[in-house]
């Protein structure tokens, strides 16, 4: 096996990897969710401002985000994204 500069893992290294990558997703997944949070926010007003009109100009889509959570606890404790 080889590392990400090339180089090859000692057997330790290899072991740890998986652990390590593990952890690493957490983070990354709380880092994506702190972006598309406010984007969340922003899509659900702009949907509760159109129901003042008799035509919503667009269509209504802040059911496509309702999965991101901005709970920073939430994110890191769970353990398995899909």
């Amino acid at each position: 096996m080889q590392g990400l500069n090339k180089q090859p893992l000692t057997t330790e290294e290899a072991l740890a990897l998986p652990g390590l990558h593990d952890q690493a997703v957490r983070y990354a997944v709380l880092h994506l969710m702190n972006i598309l949070s406010p984007i969340r926010d922003l899509i659900s007003e702009l949907s509760r401002l159109a129901y003042g009109f008799d035509v919503a100009p667009f269509p209504q889509m802040q059911e496509f985000l309702e999965w991101i959570y901005d709970d920073r606890q939430y994110v890191l404790r769970k353990r398995k994204w899909p």
